[in-house]
């Protein structure tokens, strides 16, 4: 179970992600642009690489904040690490980015769960 500080020091990170350009937008609910500082609408964002590392950082905190993640992992194998998440994910996306069938099976996985509020790519594994 994270504390209240880790959730502090992964919403930081993302922030600071956000800041040098890691992440591909800047959606509604995230920064300066948002409605009002109370505006907590739910996001459905799609997170790339987010088997480890800075990826899985800003899906447990997004996570934390009550956003409907969809998860990419290049592999069944890789994507087992989201059975260890406190909360399920919004689904689940498998294949290698590296191949352009398996992008186009991503892109159908994708088009099958719906539309995205927001995209993360490129973050890792």
């Amino acid at each position: 179970m994270s504390t209240r500080s880790d959730a502090l020091s992964r919403r930081r990170l993302l922030q600071s992600l956000i800041a040098l350009g890691f992440v591909s937008c800047l959606p509604r609910w995230f920064g300066a642009n948002a409605a009002s500082p109370k505006d907590t609408r739910m996001s459905r964002i799609f997170i790339t690489g987010s088997t480890d590392g800075l990826g899985l950082a800003a899906a447990r905190t997004l996570m934390d904040e009550g956003h409907a993640l969809v998860l990419h992992a290049r592999s069944k194998q890789r994507a087992s690490v989201f059975a260890d998440l406190a909360r399920r994910p919004a689904g689940i996306v498998i294949g290698d980015l590296s191949s352009a069938s398996e992008t186009r099976s991503i892109a159908g996985q994708l088009n099958e769960i719906g539309r995205m509020d927001a995209e993360m790519g490129e973050l890792g594994g």
